[in-house]
């Protein structure tokens, strides 16, 4: 009995070992984040409808804090949507009045948004989770076997 539980601790210790290279890889391969801006479609007046990408207000607090400015891009506060908007429409000389503004791109927006914080979790963390899906996975076959023999 004692054999077989140091079998199955070696086993798993080897497993984390390799986890934790293939992990780091990929990582190493992962490093740059890409990041979605936000996109809105503004509809004015005049029936004409634009979309306008929302880039963040970057200032010297938000630039040494990468969390806060990942933030502000994921999600916008309203006061700088809205800003954005006028400027746009100032740049583009469009008189009419808005209408509606609706975010275009929410899908895209939350997959970067779960990119950006798993990329900023600690290693640890990282191999952890992977090593529990995994765990659950393996689970799952070996109660899918059982129950078939």
């Amino acid at each position: 009995m004692k054999l077989k539980i140091e079998k199955i601790m070696a086993r798993e210790g080897l497993l984390l070992i390799a986890l934790a290279l293939v992990l780091y890889f990929a990582l190493t391969l992962c490093k740059a984040a890409p990041v979605v801006l936000p996109k809105y479609r503004a509809q004015f007046a005049d029936g004409k409808e634009y979309t306008i990408t929302i880039y963040p207000d970057i200032n010297y607090k938000s630039a040494f804090d990468s969390g806060a400015l990942l933030k502000e891009i994921h999600n916008p506060p309203p006061g700088l949507v809205s800003k954005r908007i006028n400027e746009f429409a100032k740049q583009a000389n469009i008189k009419s009045k808005l209408l509606s503004v609706k975010r275009a791109n929410s899908v895209q927006l939350r997959a970067s948004g779960a990119y950006s914080r798993v990329m900023s979790l600690p290693f640890i963390i990282k191999i952890f989770f992977v090593y529990i899906i995994l765990l659950l996975v393996r689970f799952v076959n070996w109660a899918l076997g059982a129950l078939k023999a």
